[in-house]
């Protein structure tokens, strides 16, 4: 990730699929007021989103299933190892589709956050099977709302990541390098679809429509009906 102006953008030079972590990072710097404090950066991967939350909270701690360079603690969501209401902000991006107990996970991340903290996650809903065998889940908006509130949650913000338009676009850009790396091999050069005129001619269209449409999408219309996923901010009653 990049930050620019404020906002965690993927980088061109490392991804030809801009639109889904485009989406996510606006709505994140979209609500800055509400990530403050001291924050749980849950199941945090390579932590892509630090470069925007360290200029914005305090002491920040990473923790995932998997060690990594930053990784404060090993621990999956359903057993955090942490004191109640000891956080301002718990951030999950594309990770409650990854564990086998959301329930139980709500639940964790609502008793390590302090009354009136907040809850920020993302998550897919049409998008193919990733991290396999631990791909759990799919939320259509109302699972989130339903998800958030049988877990003492109040939802403040859901938002989808685009329409159909935005989805078939993703598919496209996302599809196109895998054909092309299978159509590579047979003829010698198997990271065709990585080549850097095919990477570039994939992102312009992408970058040319993100700065079309509106950063995230209501949920009405097309949204309400498919989109590559929703995010969610809640805030603990």
């Amino acid at each position: 990730m990049v930050l620019r102006d404020g906002v965690p953008l993927p980088d061109p030079a490392t991804t030809s699929a801009l639109i889904p972590a485009t989406h996510i990072g606006r709505w994140l710097a979209s609500n800055n007021s509400l990530t403050q404090g001291r924050l749980l950066d849950l199941g945090c991967g390579n932590q892509p989103y630090r470069v925007w939350y360290e200029t914005l909270v305090l002491n920040p701690v990473a923790v995932d299933m998997i060690a990594s360079a930053g990784v404060a603690a090993l621990a999956g969501g359903s057993n955090l190892p942490f004191a109640d209401s000891s956080f301002d902000t718990v951030l999950a991006t594309e990770v409650l589709e990854h564990v086998p107990d959301v329930e139980r996970t709500l639940a964790e991340i609502h008793r390590v956050l302090r009354p009136g903290g907040h809850l920020m996650a993302t998550v897919p809903f049409v998008y193919p099977v990733h991290e396999a065998p631990h791909d759990y889940w799919r939320f259509t908006h109302h699972g989130l709302r339903s998800l958030c509130d049988r877990n003492n949650f109040e939802v403040v913000d859901l938002v989808a990541k685009g329409g159909i338009g935005t989805l078939v676009a993703h598919v496209v850009s996302n599809g196109l390098p895998v054909v092309l790396n299978a159509l590579g091999r047979r003829i010698g050069a198997p990271e065709l679809g990585q080549h850097r005129v095919v990477r570039r001619c994939l992102t312009a269209p992408q970058e040319l429509l993100l700065r079309r449409v509106r950063p995230t999408t209501t949920i009405e219309g097309s949204a309400a009906l498919a989109t590559l996923g929703y995010c969610v901010a809640a805030r603990k009653r």
